[in-house]
């Protein structure tokens, strides 16, 4: 006997599929399967993972400020400034020589190279920090993700188990009608 799960009515025969592929179509929708399996690495999709969608919002949203505090800094030198540096030492402004001698004792000077020189400011400091929390917030829940797809999917075990018998049953009784059919027997026919 099948086991019963409330999406699942067994004993109506056009009934058994009908959630079982809404529910396949969620998992299959829940990360691309292709980047997966050629990146070795599951990225979830918008909205299957609370965690890492947060993760990502916090991150665009540190990008947000620091494109508007770049701005504010043009406007301050009104030069061109952008900024240098890889990892922990993001947002140096680089500021032109010319503009340079507006830069106060909030500017701490990071190095310099022909025609340029670059500065730390404590909200550019801010930012990386912030940054760098949210990009390991990120990669945490990138850690656990196919855990909690998996943990999400197991949640319909019952369903599962419900569909593959009853397809192993189809299987089966079309395997056994194949046979009998290259087969000189006597066949009963069912009415």
């Amino acid at each position: 006997m099948l086991p019963s799960h409330p999406d699942v009515d067994l004993d109506a025969p056009g009934k058994r599929t009908g959630h079982v592929r809404i529910v396949h179509s969620d998992d299959r929708h829940a990360f691309d399967h292709e980047q997966a399996a050629k990146e070795g690495k599951i990225i979830p999709r918008s909205g299957v993972d609370k965690q890492y969608d947060q993760a990502l919002t916090r991150i665009s949203d540190i990008q947000r400020e620091s494109e508007k505090y770049l701005m504010e800094q043009k406007t301050y030198f009104g030069a061109k400034v952008s900024y240098v540096g890889t990892d922990k030492k993001r947002f140096q402004l680089e500021v032109a020589d010319s503009a340079s001698r507006k830069a106060d004792n909030r500017y701490e000077l990071q190095g310099q190279r022909k025609g340029f020189k670059r500065y730390y400011t404590a909200e550019a400091r801010s930012l990386v920090q912030r940054l760098i929390a949210a990009e390991e917030a990120r990669d945490a829940a990138l850690k656990d993700i196919s855990r909690r797809i998996f943990e999400q999917f197991d949640q319909h075990y019952l369903l599962w188990e419900s569909a593959i018998k009853c397809m192993a049953t189809l299987d089966v009784l079309l395997a056994l009608g194949a046979f009998a059919s290259d087969q000189k027997m006597c066949r009963p026919k069912l009415v």
